[in-house]
């Protein structure tokens, strides 16, 4: 079977289909999820390289996303729709 000229001479985009000179569009989604990625890459090296934290890091493999952003969503909810009188934690020791 002799296929047609246009698969024969096929070779796959080297820079995701878009030139040089254009800017590559993407979705918001797909915009906020590389964000979102290369932030959590940056606190993955920040707590890989921290070295005064051997006792947090016996207690936790990796920080969730209470402990990164500081912030208690029920109190913020909370808060928001004026329940609470403030989104800080009774704590003391976040938002």
């Amino acid at each position: 079977m002799k296929l047609p000229i246009a698969v024969r001479n096929w070779q796959p985009a080297t820079d995701g289909g878009a030139g040089a000179d254009k800017p590559t569009i993407r979705l918001a989604a797909a915009a906020k999820r590389m964000v979102r990625a290369r932030i959590q890459d940056r606190w993955r090296k920040q707590w890989d390289a921290e070295r005064t934290a051997q006792p947090t890091k016996r207690l936790v493999e990796w920080p969730n996303k209470k402990m990164r952003s500081m912030r208690i969503t029920l109190r913020h909810f909370l808060y928001k729709i004026n329940i609470a009188d403030s989104d800080k934690c009774p704590y003391g020791e976040g938002s």
